[in-house]
């Protein structure tokens, strides 16, 4: 199937507010020899990265500048995923991990972490768009700023679909990004604790008129205001990142025709197509993020793959 003539039309219309930012505006090409089954039981696949939804009130929330994008394009998704089955065809939606930012203090219940039940509660449209994820059937990956939704098996820490690996991204990362790492535990309650004494002091310099009340933001929390659609440049991307999915690829004993491999977690979208002389080789795909100014998400399909932008209103 094609990118531009199933995913991002209807029967009705164009949807005009996708813009593919890889390849120059293009969909990549799948290489001949990987099509066959790729997407196993899948016809399309669409992979909505990072969120990081908190509680709306906070100045640190800054997922809901992307959220009308976010439910324009699930609204879209479900039109199209209807479309699709009266032709006996599959859309099938991945969401990669923090979607919820649980690191940052609970306001309800101070000394505690922020909780998936109160973010969701923090405003009608936040319980909306979650809803909506649900009708869809979207299958949830555990990321690291998910933190407490590690205990329930709903979330997963990775996945197969077909011959495609999905994971949140943070596998390779620092030992305080990992929950498999053995300081992880520690680092995240002193995380934590660096957004209370941040929260303590802003509260004390509001008043001062140092800071306005609707600025501030924690330390490595950017402002989502600024629409970002931009590809940034190739070299800025993590090569630590990247080559050790391309190797998990390339190596897995468990899954030795595995060719693509989805992943977020950084924020930064990416695409990467290597294909050797004897038709091996693999894709890499950072689908970016759905914070920080961005609404990227990747879509695939048995013959063609894409990094996309969800243009605002």
């Amino acid at each position: 199937m094609k990118i531009k003539d199933h995913f991002m039309r209807t029967v009705k219309k164009i949807n005009k507010r996708i813009e593919i930012i890889t390849n120059g505006g293009e969909p990549t090409p799948i290489p001949r020899a990987w099509r066959k089954s790729l997407l196993g039981s899948c016809n399309i696949l669409v992979a909505i990265p990072d969120m990081h939804m908190y509680i709306r009130k906070s100045k640190l929330d800054n997922f809901h500048y992307g959220m009308e994008a976010l439910q324009n394009f699930l609204a879209y998704l479900n039109t199209l995923k209807e479309e699709l089955a009266l032709k006996n065809k599959t859309l099938r939606i991945y969401q990669l991990g923090d979607v919820y930012e649980m690191r940052f203090p609970s306001i309800a219940e101070p000394g505690s972490n922020a909780t998936a039940s109160e973010i969701r509660r923090s405003h009608p449209d936040y319980d909306l768009t979650l809803s909506m994820m649900d009708h869809l059937r979207t299958h949830f990956l555990y990321g690291n700023h998910d933190f407490e939704l590690r205990h329930f098996p709903s979330f997963r820490l990775g996945a197969y679909e077909g011959k495609v690996y999905l994971e949140h991204g943070f596998t390779p990362s620092p030992w305080y990004e990992n929950p498999r790492k053995t300081f992880w535990e520690p680092a995240m309650w002193m995380f934590k604790k660096l957004r209370e004494v941040e929260e303590f002091f802003a509260n004390l310099v509001v008043p001062a008129s140092q800071i306005g009340k609707d600025k501030h933001f924690g330390i490595g929390v950017t402002s989502g205001e600024t629409e970002r659609g931009d590809y940034p440049p190739e070299f800025d991307y993590p090569v630590g990142i990247r080559d050790y999915y391309s190797g998990r690829v390339l190596n897995d004993p468990d899954q030795k025709e595995c060719r693509a491999c989805i992943i977020g977690h950084t924020h930064q979208p990416y695409l990467k197509l290597e294909v050797d002389a004897e038709g091996g080789g693999y894709v890499f795909a950072d689908a970016g993020g759905w914070t920080e100014g961005r609404s990227d998400f990747v879509v695939m399909t048995n013959e063609e793959i894409a990094i996309c932008h969800y243009k605002r209103v």
